[in-house]
This record gives C-alpha cells, sequence and structure tokens, in this order.
C-alpha cells in the first residue's frame, strides 16, 4: 500500500529499470572491480610512502610565496613556539589526523566496494571515497623530486573527476538533465589542462579562472541535482540524496561557522595566528561526514529515518547558532560599553563581569528552546 500512495505521488518516478541498469555481470564487472583493486592499492601505497615525506614538509618553514606542499610559513611557525609547540609536535598531530581521516575514508569505500560491488555506481562512489581519502597527504608528493610525482598527481586528477561525476550522476547513475554528460566532458577537458604544465596554467589569470569555474560547475551541479530530485528521482532514490545533501550542506555550514571568527577579530587571519593551522586540521575531521553519509546513501538509507535528523539539526543548529551570536554581541556590547566608562579598565577585567550575567539570562532561554524544540518535533 506504500508503495501504491508513493506512485501516486506527482513527480515521483517508480520505474525500477535505472537499478539493472546499474548492475554489472560478466567478464565486464570481473574487469572494472580488477581496475578498481589496482586504483586502491595504488592510492594505499601513494599514501604510505607520501607520509614520511609529508611529516618531513611539516617540519620545513617557508617565507612568502615559497610555500609548497605541506610546508609551514615562518610566521606560523614563530607562532607555534611562541605558545610552546614545536613543530614536531605539531607536525606528529597533523599526521596522526591525515592518517585517522585516511583510514575512515578507505574504509568506507572498502565497505562500499565489498557490499555493492556489482554495482558500478556504488563503485564509483567507493572509488572517489578511497582517491578523497588519500588527497591530504598528496600535495607532499606532488611538490617534491620524488619518483611518486606522476602517481600522485594522477590520484589527484581522478579525485577531481571522480567529485564530479559522483554528483552528476548519484544515485542512479544516469546523467539528468542529459546535457550534463557534455558538462562532464568539459569538466574533464578543464582538469586535464589544469594538471598539465602548459602556458595557459602559467598565466596570472589562471587560478581565478580556475576557482571561478568550480563555483560556475558545481553551482550546475546543485541546480541538476534538484531538477533531478523533484522530476526523475523514485521514493527511494530521494532518500539517498537527502543523505548526501544533509552531509554536504553540514560540512558547508561548519566552514561558514570558521569564518565567523574572523569577523569578530580579523587578526586572527594574520599570518602569525595560528587559527589557519587549526582550521586546516579541524577542516579534515569534519569532512569525514561525507565517507560516512555515502555509505549510509548506498547501504543503509532505510536504516534511519532522515527526515527526522534533518529536522531536529536544522531547529538545534539554527536555534545554537543565533544563541552564540547574540551571546557573542552582548559581550562585545558590553565591553565596549565598560570601556567607554572606565577607560582605565582592562580587556580582561572588563569581560568578566558581562559574560556571567549573559549566561545567566540565557538559561531560562535554553530551557524553553529545548520544551518548543521537543513540542514541534515528532518522536521527541
Amino acid at each position: 500500500m506504500r508503495d501504491l500512495a508513493r506512485s501516486s505521488q506527482p513527480g515521483v518516478n517508480t520505474s525500477r529499470s535505472g537499478d539493472q541498469d546499474m548492475h554489472l555481470q560478466g567478464r565486464l564487472l570481473t574487469a572494472v572491480q580488477i581496475i578498481w583493486i589496482l586504483v586502491a592499492m595504488l592510492a594505499l601505497l601513494v599514501f604510505v610512502v607520501g607520509l614520511p615525506e609529508f611529516y618531513g614538509q611539516i617540519q620545513s618553514v617557508c617565507a612568502g610565496n615559497n610555500c609548497t606542499g605541506a610546508q609551514v610559513p615562518v610566521e606560523q611557525a614563530r607562532a607555534l613556539e611562541a605558545h610552546g609547540i614545536s613543530l614536531m609536535s605539531y607536525a606528529l598531530y597533523s599526521v596522526i589526523v591525515v592518517t585517522l581521516s585516511t583510514l575512515i575514508w578507505f574504509s568506507i569505500g572498502w565497505l562500499i566496494f565489498w557490499r555493492k560491488s556489482d554495482s558500478w555506481i556504488a563503485l564509483l562512489v567507493a572509488l572517489q571515497a578511497v582517491t578523497q581519502g588519500v588527497s591530504s597527504s598528496l600535495p607532499a608528493l606532488e611538490h617534491g623530486p620524488s619518483l611518486w610525482h606522476y602517481p600522485a598527481i594522477l590520484l589527484d586528477f581522478l579525485n577531481t573527476v571522480l567529485l564530479f561525476m559522483v554528483f552528476a550522476l548519484f544515485p542512479n547513475g544516469r546523467f539528468v538533465p542529459k546535457w550534463t554528460r557534455w558538462l562532464a566532458l568539459v569538466w574533464i577537458a578543464l582538469n586535464v589542462l589544469s594538471y598539465a604544465d602548459t602556458p595557459f596554467t602559467q598565466a596570472s589569470w589562471f587560478p581565478v579562472f580556475s576557482f571561478a569555474s568550480f563555483i560556475i560547475f558545481m553551482g550546475i551541479l546543485v541546480l541538476a541535482q534538484i531538477y533531478r530530485y523533484r522530476s526523475v528521482s523514485t521514493a527511494v532514490e530521494r532518500q539517498q540524496t537527502k543523505w548526501i545533501v544533509f552531509a554536504f550542506a553540514t560540512i558547508i555550514l561548519s566552514e561558514l561557522v570558521f569564518l565567523v571568527p574572523l569577523l569578530f577579530s580579523p587578526a586572527l587571519a594574520q599570518p602569525g595566528s595560528l587559527y589557519n593551522l587549526i582550521i586546516s586540521n579541524v577542516s579534515i575531521l569534519v569532512l569525514l561526514l561525507g565517507p560516512f553519509s555515502l555509505y549510509l546513501a548506498i547501504t543503509r538509507y532505510r536504516l534511519y529515518d532522515i527526515d527526522v535528523i534533518i529536522r531536529r539539526t536544522l531547529v538545534y543548529g539554527t536555534l545554537t547558532t543565533l544563541l552564540a551570536l547574540v551571546y557573542i554581541g552582548l559581550i562585545i556590547a558590553l565591553q565596549s560599553l565598560l570601556r567607554s566608562i572606565t577607560p582605565l579598565l582592562s580587556p580582561r577585567s572588563s569581560l568578566q563581569p558581562s559574560s556571567s550575567p549573559s549566561v545567566t539570562a540565557f538559561r531560562p532561554s535554553l530551557t524553553a528552546v529545548s520544551i518548543a524544540t521537543s513540542m514541534t518535533l515528532p518522536g521527541s
């Protein structure tokens, strides 16, 4: 009865012919699986070989525009030293974060391969997860004299192309609308030019052109996915799409949250600030929402009710962000007021009286928000 009800909804295609098209058989399946395993093993080998180079580059200091790979600018190296953190300790911390991230991406990729190895769209998603996992350590080899320079560039190129293809084809393995297949060809051609050492890539305007192209192409893919979701996707495919949208929307929102402190304290953006070093490692961990959402979308999309998770995340996330912004605004306003009244008052002492009343004032608000959210959301 539930399937009949869904089939009566406008804009929902309940045909299952697309599922059959995504499954591989016979020699083609065997060949694709062998290619997948070879690329995955190459990625793992490049990561293991590049890890010592990555660790060594973090401990080397660079200046100005001469920084390459994972090198640390001299201003940030001095800031680390001023806070009692040696380059060796920071390098060890970065290696641990990158290794943890890579292991998770690799594990999710292999799990998808193990459970859905006969579906070519699942293999595509799994391969993208594997290449994404190794991407953090690739710059150390790409900018070094090692023999692994070209395999690292190849994996980086594959990761960029696969990222576009996954978003263009997910979840049913078809280009929707059909003209997006030509967009994929243009994307691949642009990336071939980007990774090739040509006068085109050496031009001063090329970085701006590359960034603008990325924004335009990804924006078109977002619009294409909206059209696919509303007009083409089945009920199951919509559920899969929600998992991906939820994860990547959370990642983008987190990246925007990282920019908020820069608005209140521009000094954090200065070359001698540790903020960029901290955020770069935190961002790697935030990106781990990606592989988990991919795994759930491919294999476990019926296990959890994503609609409830999205509603609760939107409500709690929005309210928490608003309360945090109001709280920070009150502290800054009260601090400025006290400074104007008492010019000799130190910044530290002016902060103390403003913080405590704000916390006390917000306690009833937090209770009201909790009660309102519980009454609003079903199953709370």
